[in-house]
């Protein structure tokens, strides 16, 4: 959810109403449960899934932390949280591309920020 909102800087629940995002989610999502997996961890990736789902309903029209830090133009934790994923995955040979993905679009748009010329 984090990454995705702070792509499209929109609310979290946004992701559940946009069919487009809500698939990409379901997607890391589940090459982070095959991750898991890997490394000994199960989960179903329904309940997973579900969970998730939950989330963004319960959210509603809130921000995650990283969509606020993309709108402020500040350093996100996107290394910690799907970047963990990366790494984690490499140690497996578990193939995570849409993962790898967002956190490379993440950087980019770090990269970004001196380009803005409010700041935002």
């Amino acid at each position: 959810m984090n990454t995705f909102t702070a792509i499209t800087r929109a609310p979290i629940g946004s992701m559940i109403e946009n069919k487009y995002a809500w698939d990409f989610a379901e997607k890391m999502i589940c090459e982070a449960v095959d991750v898991a997996e890997a490394d000994g961890t199960h989960f179903s990736y329904r309940e997973v899934l579900n969970m998730v789902h939950h989330v963004c309903e319960d959210a509603g029209k809130g921000y995650s932390s990283m969509s606020q830090d993309v709108m402020n133009c500040r350093l996100t934790e996107i290394d910690a949280i799907n970047g963990a994923i990366v790494e984690q995955a490499k140690l497996y040979n578990v193939k995570v591309h849409y993962n790898s993905l967002i956190v490379d679009l993440i950087h980019a748009i770090e990269g970004a920020y001196q380009y803005h010329k409010d700041g935002k």
